[in-house]
């Protein structure tokens, strides 16, 4: 693609007035509908396909973006470009018909790439938390005033969407480290939240996923800086490989340049200090922020909150914008997110964990708000492949929950693996001595399920990265 595609846009326009349209094949996509959102709110004209209306196409229908629901050769017959999907394969009829008719054909972080290089950067990635660490970094930078153009894996709910067009010189974006690409986007504040075993389909091996982080790091300019988790084997890793870039790390060890004393946590915040440890300066160890309040619970988010601070403290954001930003923010969809309280003050969570680690965190996290109460997890299994690989890990974090209900493997466009499905989860979850697992045949049945199950003040909590967030809010309107 041009570099000059979004720099010229009126020579653009110009030499092609009738024709300039871009399609965006998978449009209903988190990473997708984010960047054709900015695109058109840029003056592009926009449009894409996906095979199912979702929650992301009527957001981009609403804001005056054409969605055709399935794919057809005649969706681009006036494009002058399109945009991919990683989801989408290359056998696709749009992608098929375009590179016949030699219509440009680019992937999704290509664009991405286009939109933040007209900008100063911060690129959030990781394995877990990316999606909460950039919308708390947006959040801090909002109440800074630097008003940044923002492009998020969640809907923020201050925004409403994915995505924001700001008039501010930076732009906060999270980045897809699953196909690899983020290694190559533009970075002047890169961030790792975390490197745990995922995507390892397409890395075939930890040793490759760690390389790919170092190349992300290592494309830090020299007036820039990386920011890093030091909580996990593998990031810390990754830090003895660069000796020649800015590096700020942050994590609950307390060797960490940036960690947290004193956290309490009730309900929905969390309260905690932050101490600055700078190893180069003997003298700076000392206590940064006091009694930062967070609105949102869980140690896990603790720790994203610290990301944000170090951005914070780089870019040299006064304290007292820090400490509102936080208090104020009003969190992420599908980050446990209180769906309803029905009959007998039982809660309807619903979270978008679909790892064994990001389970663990929204179970361990529930435990300790609630208690004195019951949890009943429904866990939706994304890719048969995750599936497979984390099995015994997916089994170990279900553990937790008091009752577990586990639907049929959502496959996301995967082929399915003999000897994959629910009922081996739920042998292997009982095999490790669990006794309250059972499986869902199809949505209609969980209603009858919960009420059978479901005790006054429990916790129903929906786990999954596909279809299952429609359950939660059916549920909620059932049960009342």
């Amino acid at each position: 693609m041009s570099k000059n595609l979004l720099k010229n846009k009126k020579n653009l326009r110009s030499e092609y007035p009738e024709k300039n349209l871009i399609h965006f094949v998978g449009i209903g996509g988190i990473g997708m509908s984010g960047i054709a959102e900015i695109l058109h709110n840029l003056g592009y004209k926009i449009q894409g396909s996906d095979k199912k209306n979702n929650k992301n196409c009527l957001r981009l229908v609403k804001k005056g973006i054409k969605v055709f629901v399935g794919h057809d050769k005649q969706n681009i017959k006036n494009a002058t470009l399109l945009v991919v999907s990683s989801a989408v394969k290359m056998k696709n009829i749009e992608i098929r018909t375009a590179l016949k008719n030699k219509v440009p054909v680019i992937k999704r972080s290509e664009m991405l790439s286009e939109l933040i290089g007209l900008k100063n950067s911060i690129v959030v990635s990781g394995s877990h938390g990316k999606t909460t660490t950039t919308s708390l970094i947006s959040a801090l930078m909002d109440a800074a005033k630097l008003d940044p153009t923002v492009i998020n894996g969640g809907v923020i709910n201050s925004y409403g969407t994915t995505a924001k067009l700001g008039d501010g010189k930076w732009i906060v974006v999270e980045g897809d480290e699953s196909d690899g690409s983020f290694k190559n986007l533009p970075v002047t504040i890169a961030v790792v939240t975390n490197i745990d075993k995922e995507h390892l389909d397409h890395y075939g091996s930890p040793k490759l996923l760690r390389e790919s982080f170092i190349s992300f790091i290592e494309e830090t300019p020299f007036y820039g800086l990386a920011t890093v988790c030091i909580d996990h084997p593998e990031t810390r890793k990754v830090l003895k490989k660069i000796t020649d870039k800015k590096i700020l790390t942050y994590g609950l060890r307390k060797d960490a340049n940036f960690y947290p004393e004193n956290i309490k946590m009730d309900k929905g915040k969390s309260t905690f200090d932050v101490i600055i440890n700078n190893k180069d300066r003997k003298k700076e160890k000392r206590k940064f922020l006091k009694k930062v309040v967070l609105n949102m619970p869980g140690t896990h988010n603790i720790v994203n909150s610290l990301a944000a601070i170090v951005v914070g403290y780089f870019l040299k954001i006064p304290k007292k914008i820090i400490h509102g930003s936080f208090k104020e923010f009003s969190g992420i969809e599908r980050r446990l997110t209180l769906i309803n309280i029905v009959k007998n003050n039982i809660k309807i969570f619903d979270d978008y964990a679909h790892h064994p680690t990001e389970i663990k965190c929204a179970l361990t996290t529930l435990k300790k708000i609630y208690s004195k109460s019951s949890i009943i997890s429904v866990f939706q299994p994304h890719r048969y492949s995750r599936t497979k690989s984390l099995f015994d890990e997916f089994c170990k974090s279900l553990n937790l929950a008091d009752k577990v209900i586990i639907s049929d493997i959502y496959g996301a466009g995967e082929k399915k693996i003999s000897g994959i499905n629910k009922e081996k989860l739920k042998h292997g979850i009982e095999k490790i001595g669990h006794k309250n697992v059972l499986t869902l045949n199809k949505f209609q049945n969980l209603s009858t399920i919960i009420k059978r199950e479901a005790r006054a003040d429990d916790i129903i909590v929906f786990l999954g990265a596909g279809s299952i967030s429609t359950w939660a809010n059916d549920l909620a309107k059932q049960l009342k």
